[in-house]
């Protein structure tokens, strides 16, 4: 019997293991195929692109979700998610067959009528080993230029501030907003009863204002650059981040009293949209900023196939950090509470918040 009620759990998590490893590999194909589509410049504007589209899908996403499963059943929820996983595989099916792809015709290769013949009897077998031999020092030569070229590339981005302060800026965001999106449904139920209607709503008011913001934050970004505008998105996000904290904990009595402690979530939940607006895609543009430097200046060393691998890098990054948020957070929520979870987060925005105006630019 204990067997049988383990089953929907193994499905449920295999499933999610499923899911994730066709998104890596989608992302990663998709990440390769956008950095060799235009020139390099033009890198920064494709991250802001991206990071617009992650932020709508994810405002507009839990919205109808938590909207049709409060009026009408989770099949139909449901339903929903299968529609836009089906128009997700026709639009990854269009992304990973490249245009010259379909335009190029296949290559005819004539077989001659009278194949040359193998070695016999008769043939000398010296002359053949030598040949063998000079294949493979022709090779080898290829080989070790490639690993030097590969070091390079490596050495290169470790040494460059701004490309790794952007991953530190990419694996931080991503661990805090997951952790913050992990965590939130099971506070506002357990802590003010909240359904998933509202919830959802709290989702939009989350990561919609980066759709609205994403053009006068890429302009302050220009103007003041990147290294006050991320410092000042994490430092705002981590005193938040402890303010959301604060309501139904016991540690902090004013804030837990009456219906002062929604109105208090609520409110820092929609301030954190707008400072987390500063954020998205700040590291993503600073690491593309970076190749696009280091492949002026390092010429050598970055050709198209250095740049691709560099941003997938990036794109990583935030792979890795989406991975490590509920990690962090479920076990910080399980053992210590959600007020000390919120004030850790908090600790990690202001650390990120040093980096940041330290190695941006």
């Amino acid at each position: 019997m204990t067997n049988v009620k383990f089953i929907p759990v193994i499905g449920l998590f295999g499933g999610r293991a499923v899911q994730a490893l066709a998104n890596t590999i989608v992302g990663v194909q998709g990440v390769k195929s956008l950095s060799s589509v235009g020139s390099s410049n033009r890198h920064e504007k494709t991250q802001r692109y991206l990071s617009l589209a992650v932020a709508a899908g994810s405002s507009g996403g839990p919205l109808l979700a938590g909207t049709l499963f409060e009026v009408s059943d989770y099949w139909v929820a449901w339903k929903t998610a299968f529609a836009a996983s089906s128009l997700g595989i026709i639009l990854q099916s269009l992304m990973l067959v490249p245009l010259e792809d379909l335009s190029r015709e296949p290559e005819v290769t004539e077989v001659p009528r009278h194949p040359k013949e193998g070695p016999d009897e008769t043939s000398s077998l010296l002359s053949s080993s030598l040949k063998s031999m000079k294949t493979i020092k022709t090779h080898l030569p290829a080989d070790i230029e490639s690993a030097k070229r590969d070091l390079n590339l490596y050495l290169h981005l470790l040494t460059s501030r701004r490309y790794m302060g952007g991953i530190l800026s990419s694996v931080c965001f991503a661990i805090v907003s997951v952790s913050f999106d992990t965590t939130m449904p099971l506070h506002v139920g357990e802590a003010f009863g909240w359904g998933s209607q509202l919830t959802g709503v709290l989702f939009a008011v989350l990561h919609g204002p980066h759709v609205f913001l994403s053009v006068p934050m890429h302009w302050l970004k220009n103007r003041v650059g990147s290294h006050h505008t991320a410092s000042v998105g994490f430092l705002g996000l981590g005193v938040l981040l402890w303010l959301a904290g604060t309501p139904g904990s016991e540690q902090v009595s004013w804030a837990a009293s009456g219906d002062r402690g929604a109105v208090i979530y609520a409110g820092t939940v929609a301030a954190a949209g707008v400072f987390m607006s500063l954020l998205h895609g700040a590291g993503l543009t600073e690491t593309a900023c970076a190749v696009q430097e280091l492949e002026t200046q390092k010429n050598d060393a970055f050709d198209e196939e250095a740049v691709a691998h560099a941003m997938v890098i990036s794109s990583l990054s935030v792979k890795l950090g989406l991975f490590l948020g509920p990690i962090i957070s479920g076990w910080l929520v399980e053992t210590r509470g959600y007020y000390d979870m919120s004030c850790v987060l908090a600790m990690m925005c202001l650390t990120c918040a040093v980096q940041a105006a330290w190695n941006l630019r």
